[in-house]
């Protein structure tokens, strides 16, 4: 049973190595992204973690399970009695105590990879500068979130959505108003600032021209909670020519 789940497992992991690489590739841009901030170091955890069960399941696969295939393989040989049982000793081989202790690793070693997917799902990916339709979540306080949306994300008119989430995703609509700020560091442009009128519940929506110029703009949510409370989420965002 070990063998077969391991030879439909062994395909599983080649697939999803070439669809996250080719994913991975093509969000962060190449290995430079590993080192970028939130999005950068998460992933970089993540594939040292997947890293460590590839080589647990390769130990397993390859020298553990087959050293027990031939003590259960001995086993049957030297029981004339009961020839396709294995001896009761082998169900107490330290190599399948080896085996299980190897698995729970592997788990919580996955388990943790999970936890760093979560993060991954929240952060940033570093900018390139191409444009594009910007869509990111980030975190306001620790039970608020923001979702900004910049489209088409090209130099001219462009639409800005920032919603509000409280926790499970949950519509947040305690938030007064929102400010956006724009800079481009590069050329010396900004601040600009926006204030979008409230769409709906949590959701604070602007049409603006001021993106006018390709390049890596800061974008600075301002988030007003009461008439004395503002949290400041930045992020960069990547206006490309249209």
């Amino acid at each position: 049973m070990v063998l077969r789940f391991s030879d439909a497992a062994a395909v599983s992991v080649v697939l999803l190595l070439v669809s996250g690489a080719a994913l991975t590739w093509s969000i962060g841009g190449g290995p430079g992204a590993l080192t970028e901030g939130t999005w950068g170091r998460a992933l970089a955890g993540k594939l040292l973690l997947v890293g460590v069960v590839l080589a647990l399941a390769g130990w397993n696969r390859w020298r553990l399970v087959p050293s027990l295939l031939e003590a259960e393989a001995d086993a049957r040989d030297t029981d004339d009695d009961h020839p396709s049982v294995p001896t009761a000793d082998l169900a107490g081989d330290p190599r399948w105590r080896t085996l299980r202790d190897a698995v729970r690793l592997e788990v919580l070693a996955l388990v943790v990879v999970v936890a760093l997917t979560a993060v991954l799902v929240q952060a940033t990916p570093p900018a390139d500068g191409e444009g594009g339709v910007y869509v990111a979540t980030l975190p306001v306080t620790d039970d608020l979130d923001v979702e900004l949306v910049v489209s088409p994300g090209t130099t001219g008119t462009n639409q800005v959505h920032v919603t509000y989430y409280a926790e499970l995703g949950r519509p947040s609509d305690e938030v007064l108003s929102a400010e956006i700020r724009l800079r481009l560091p590069e050329d010396d442009i900004g601040p600009i600032v926006l204030e979008p009128p409230k769409a709906g519940p949590g959701h604070f929506f602007t049409t603006t021209d001021a993106l006018s110029v390709p390049g890596t703009w800061q974008v600075e949510v301002v988030t007003r909670l009461d008439e004395f409370t503002a949290e400041r989420t930045t992020t960069p965002v990547p206006i490309g020519s249209p």
